[in-house]
């Protein structure tokens, strides 16, 4: 809003610096500033300004008023009145100033040089009510000397009559001059007014319009700015029903974990025991050996789970912790070292196995590997990603596909499964 409560004090200071900003206009101001005090100056520079230039009506004005009056004031003749009465003429309906004195007073010289006193009488008259209006002594005193000078010039009745009436006639069109510039000046500050209210509107009109598209400008953040919440927020209910997720997967993996904990501690315990005893076979100790690091790792990893009750997401980190650590001891190459080492420490039942139950397939001679390794149940199935109650159906399964197919020859297969 301020920056537009300026815009019409910018124009006003344009058209000023358009009005003056040509040399005829700065030669004219410049003339008219030294005239009064060196009027051969000022003619040099009224010289220096090219007439088809002056496009503005206030400068022609100007021109004629200064021309004139140097050339008086040098003491030069002035064969016609035409140009100072133009310029009288269009200062007559203007405002009150010192050019419009000046210009009537030139005019009156002018008339009664070219032999026309009675004639002159009338801007001398108009010029010296004038200079009373405005308080200027000075004038007011030149021109009354102007106006004695007249009457002094007089040399007979008649003419002293004719002048008198000339005087009561240039009084009474005086009077309705002023009257005539009066009401142009209630008219022009109508206009004004008038100018000045247009104007006010229009700003009205136009801070309305700012203001209705700075109001819809916010709407429209405020409506980014709800479409973000509305984002989020649907974040945020993703993200819960995660966790809800992951804390309902973390509640079904506790029971595998504290089954797998169990199996772990029971087998460490198994291990010191039969370490007490020395009795431990070739076989036993090379699985052990293999996985006894990251058996003793879970074993942590576990106890960290159950020590961590009070605190679900530490709970959470430990979990994906132990379930990296699964995935690592199931994959195929440990799976490999597991049954190559059953079959090394086993007099090569797993080579035996491939060439006299050809029936079976890989995944089947992984499993029976974990069992003749002596792996709990639940080991099995962390290993071979099956579930436990599938568990026994496959073992049973198996074995009587075994049985079926070598008879009594099975034992040395079957006998060997713990």
């Amino acid at each position: 809003m301020q920056h537009i409560a300026r815009i019409p004090i910018l124009f006003i200071f344009l058209l000023l610096f358009l009005s003056c900003g040509d040399p005829a206009c700065e030669l004219l101001d410049e003339a008219e500033r030294i005239v009064d005090q060196s009027p051969a100056e000022a003619s040099v520079l009224l010289k220096k300004v090219d007439q088809a230039l002056i496009g503005d009506e206030d400068d022609r004005a100007l021109y004629g008023l200064l021309s004139v009056q140097t050339r008086i004031e040098r003491g030069l003749p002035v064969s016609s009145d035409s140009a100072i009465s133009a310029s009288a003429a269009y200062y007559n309906g203007k405002w009150p100033s010192k050019r419009q004195i000046k210009a009537l007073y030139y005019q009156g010289v002018v008339l009664e040089e070219t032999g026309h006193p009675s004639k002159a009488f009338v801007p001398f008259m108009r010029a010296r009510n004038l200079a009373k209006e405005m308080g200027d002594e000075q004038w007011v005193g030149k021109l009354t000397e102007a106006i004695d000078h007249i009457f002094d010039s007089v040399s007979s009745r008649e003419e002293a009559i004719a002048l008198g009436q000339t005087a009561t006639v240039a009084l009474g069109d005086y009077v309705s001059s002023k009257q005539d510039v009066e009401i142009g000046r209630r008219n022009f500050l109508k206009i004004v007014i008038l100018a000045l209210f247009i104007l006010f509107c229009a700003l009205i009109i136009v801070s309305g319009v700012l203001i209705r598209f700075h109001i819809r400008s916010k709407n429209a953040e405020i409506r980014n700015k709800i479409l973000d919440l509305y984002v989020v927020s649907s974040r945020l209910e993703y993200e819960c029903g995660r966790n809800a997720t992951l804390d309902s997967n973390v509640k079904e993996n506790e029971a595998q974990i504290a089954s797998l904990k169990d199996a772990i501690d029971s087998r460490e315990r198994q291990i010191r025991q039969l370490e007490k005893r020395n009795d431990l076979s070739d076989s036993k100790l090379a699985v052990r050996q293999l996985f006894r690091d990251r058996w003793s790792e879970l074993n942590i990893m576990c106890n960290e789970y159950f020590e961590l009750e009070s605190s679900s997401n530490a709970r959470l980190s430990v979990v994906k912790n132990i379930e990296r650590e699964l995935e690592k001891m199931r994959s195929p190459k440990n799976i490999m070292m597991i049954v190559d080492s059953v079959n090394r420490y086993m007099d090569g039942i797993i080579d035996r196995l491939r060439t006299e139950c050809h029936f079976l397939k890989n995944d089947d001679i992984t499993f029976l590997a974990l069992l003749y390794a002596g792996f709990s149940p639940r080991a099995v199935c962390l290993f071979t990603g099956i579930k436990l109650k599938y568990y026994y159906n496959k073992r049973s399964r198996i074995i009587g596909r075994i049985r079926n197919a070598l008879g009594s020859e099975a034992g040395k297969f079957v006998d060997q499964i713990i």
